[in-house]
């Protein structure tokens, strides 16, 4: 069963889980395929969206002047032939991390298995959503904006942790900002080229930026010898008590951490 433990270190992409797909020219082709959709939007909103977000992955981690994986994405034609599979689904759903339901406290949106969560394994780089929740295609009005949250799930399935800094893709907590409006922090950028191509100064120096100014919220995340990422993910709305809500999560995993320091 995967527990909840403080990350100690940054860019620790879940055991250095990543893709072995990438070719000499440091290009990496992964195909994803849709197998259960949630009845909260059309299908043809879904199927946009998600090619726009694997376009932005694809298009804003490059960094200039320096050795950058060049990610491709393509819709398989059947979901066998599929790297990553995305579905929605509530409770048991056929993996062992059932979902736990809509309003409940630990607010699991989603859950993304690591590309080497087994070997040769069936689940590899997929993405599960909880279709408890209620889920929309932008981010006005109430529910999950599922933009925002797949944004971050594609990258769990690319091999990659979370991340401290707030403007960052991989930042436990979203804001439901227009995901048109979003852009990649130079933390996702490292984070991912640090997982694929390897260490660089550049990186090496916003890991040390990071580790050294002072963080808004402190998180929690799954062991990741389970190679699986539950996403806790507290919405931040506008209606004014976001500070609250930071707050009490923050209390929350305090409290774990202390519990954790008796065992």
């Amino acid at each position: 069963m995967a527990q909840f433990i403080r990350r100690k270190k940054r860019f620790a992409t879940a055991q250095t889980s990543r893709w072995d797909k990438m070719t000499s020219d440091n290009i990496l082709k992964l195909k994803w395929y849709i197998s259960k959709y949630t009845r909260d939007m059309p299908r043809s909103e879904i199927r946009l969206i998600v090619r726009k977000s694997f376009t932005m992955w694809s298009t804003q981690t490059i960094i200039n002047s320096m050795p950058s994986v060049k990610l491709q994405f393509e819709e398989a034609t059947y979901e066998d032939d599929a790297d990553i599979v995305i579905l929605w689904a509530e409770g048991d759903h056929g993996d062992a991390y059932k979902f736990d339901g809509t309003g409940n406290h630990t607010n699991i949106l989603a859950h993304t298995f690591y590309p080497t969560y087994q070997e040769n394994g069936r689940l590899n780089g997929d993405i599960h959503l909880d279709d408890a929740e209620k889920w929309i295609s932008d981010s006005k009005g109430d529910g999950t904006s599922f933009p925002n949250v797949f944004i971050h799930e594609i990258g769990h399935s690319l091999g990659l942790g979370h991340s401290k800094r707030a403007d960052a893709i991989m930042y436990p907590i979203y804001k439901k900002d227009m995901i048109d409006n979003a852009s990649f922090d130079l933390d996702d950028k490292c984070a991912l080229n640090w997982n694929y191509i390897g260490p660089t100064n550049l990186c090496l120096f916003v890991w040390l930026m990071s580790e050294v100014l002072p963080r808004q919220i402190e998180h929690k995340m799954n062991d990741y010898a389970s190679g699986v990422d539950f996403n806790i993910i507290q919405r931040i709305t506008e209606d004014g008590d976001s500070q609250s809500k930071i707050s009490t999560l923050k209390e929350q995993l305090q409290a774990e951490e202390r519990c954790e320091d008796t065992r």
